[in-house]
């Protein structure tokens, strides 16, 4: 009743005086089913073996919850790695167990060296108190954000925002904790840039003897340099609306709107 010979052949084999393990098994309707076999050798009073003694059980249901777990699992992992995130889990204390290979490959960690609370040694020594908020989370759990620049493999300090939520068992225990590492670094570089390019418009544009400003698509005022609102008299808040109507001469305003 095995499905492959291979089965068959393993349990004949086995020499120990009690074994469990897995197998395949088919029903008399052509299907199969998983069935754990739980065997003993019965001996007799000299140790000469007499007979053994099995019974299977039915495992299909819990193989199938498994095998969609893994499923699961793997499409996670494998949107993970589409956006680039660095995916890890720890215990409920907050320490790496097991194999780890996306934080692995980022930070070039062997497995001995990120167990536990390994993966802190690549923790700027600039932020290392950033990472003591995560040692708070793990003592009162909760979602967990930050950004924190850890060492890469290639010896390169990377700005990684990191999220990681805690997982619960049904009875409410605290089981596990899954999170992800994104390197923000270029994001961070180039928001940057764009804020100096901005500071150095304004800038220009307050040491400029004209009236400058700026509108957004739909003509409202979204900047004005201070000898803008000095001419106007309009403050702060002009950005928050339609400014032209009350700025205009009346025989000026609709072939100005025009254009």
């Amino acid at each position: 009743l095995v499905h492959e010979a291979s089965s068959h052949e393993e349990a004949r084999q086995r020499t120990e005086d009690h074994a469990v393990y897995e197998s395949l098994h088919k029903r008399k309707d052509g299907g199969t089913f998983h069935a754990l076999t739980d065997m003993t050798v019965f001996r007799d009073a000299a140790g000469a073996p007499l007979f053994r003694a099995a019974y299977f059980a039915d495992i299909s249901d819990r193989k199938r919850v498994e095998l969609n777990l893994r499923h699961s699992e793997e499409r996670f992992r494998a949107a993970a790695e589409a956006m680039g995130d660095v995916i890890w889990t720890t215990n409920a204390q907050g320490e790496m167990t097991g194999e780890q290979p996306g934080w692995g490959a980022f930070s070039g960690q062997s497995l001995e060296e990120y167990q536990g609370f390994g993966a802190s040694k690549t923790v700027h020594p600039e932020d290392v108190e950033l990472y003591r908020a995560w040692e708070r989370a793990v003592a009162d759990p909760k979602k967990f954000t930050a950004e924190i620049r850890m060492l890469r493999h290639d010896g390169q300090y990377r700005l990684m925002s990191i999220t990681a939520v805690p997982v619960f068992d049904e009875d409410g225990a605290m089981r596990q904790w899954v999170g992800a590492l994104t390197d923000i670094t270029e994001l961070r570089r180039g928001e940057e840039e764009v804020r100096e390019s901005d500071e150095r418009f304004q800038g220009l544009a307050t040491a400029f003897p004209q009236l400058v400003w700026s509108s957004k698509p739909d003509g409202n005022l979204e900047y004005a340099n201070s000898l803008w609102r000095e001419y106007t008299s309009s403050g702060e808040s002009a950005g928050e609306r339609a400014f032209w109507d009350e700025l205009l001469h009346p025989e000026d305003a609709e072939p100005h709107m025009e254009r």
